[in-house]
């Protein structure tokens, strides 16, 4: 088992072979919260925020939305995210977004401000993935095994490549087996450090580590030492999710 793959590092979302994709969208801000008052910022959230995103997603202006729980993993203790199917749609939505959050939610954004104060945002691109480009992100199993990988700028499309040629093939085989629920493979468009994202959903941390494991296990040697090679830095999280149905 090569470097990558072993389940004490806890690395590391059809049956048929997964398709090169050129969206959807997704802008994640991650957040780290206090844990004195991040129960009332999730409160102000589940109250506030999800029936106005519910709307959005119902007019047709986002596709998804979701927000992620600290599980297990880095520094970060939540998520948030909204989908579009282009970029100009997304960040079309994030500036109307913001000038309603300020106009109609003053209340619920102070809240989750007030926990949460520091935060850092990404705007992904999914590249490969096992549902269909409309369902991404939404109606998700409840937890997901997220890894952020750091690849030199220069390896990015042959990593793209593996993960179509070598890592789909086994991703989709535990989709079928009911060991994962989805999958997902995103590129790095705007933001931090990481420059590709994998996410897997699971019914449970416990089945998310398992996943994991299993992943090792059917990826070939060759395949992940030169994975190894092309994305030598990552970052692990199990996060809990909800998102829109």
């Amino acid at each position: 088992m090569n470097r990558f793959f072993p389940l004490a590092l806890l690395i590391l979302a059809l049956a048929a072979p997964a398709l090169a994709q050129d969206g959807p969208f997704v802008y994640i801000s991650y957040a780290t919260c206090d844990p004195a008052t991040v129960a009332e910022a999730d409160a102000a959230f589940t109250r506030d925020y999800e029936p106005a995103l519910n709307a959005h997603v119902a007019a047709g202006d986002i596709a998804a939305w979701g927000r992620k729980r600290h599980s297990d993993g880095g520094l970060w203790t939540r998520a948030s995210y909204t989908i579009a199917p282009t970029i100009d749609a997304l960040m079309a939505f994030q500036e109307t977004w913001q000038a309603e959050l300020g106009r109609d939610h003053t209340a619920a954004r102070a809240a989750l401000w007030a926990s949460c104060t520091r935060h850092e945002d990404y705007i992904w691109r999914v590249v490969a993935t096992s549902v269909a480009s409309g369902q991404v992100g939404r109606d998700r199993a409840p937890y997901d095994g997220t890894t952020l990988f750091a690849c030199s700028q220069g390896g990015l499309d042959r990593a793209d490549a593996l993960v179509r040629e070598a890592f789909a093939p086994a991703l989709d085989a535990m989709v079928s087996e009911g060991a994962i629920t989805s999958w997902a493979w995103l590129a790095h468009v705007m933001g931090g450090a990481y420059t590709r994202m994998l996410i897997m959903d699971t019914t449970s941390p416990t089945a998310t580590v398992h996943a994991w494991e299993r992943l090792g296990e059917g990826i070939s040697a060759a395949a992940g030492t030169e994975f190894d090679t092309l994305c030598p830095t990552h970052q692990d999280y199990i996060w809990g999710v909800s998102s829109s149905r």
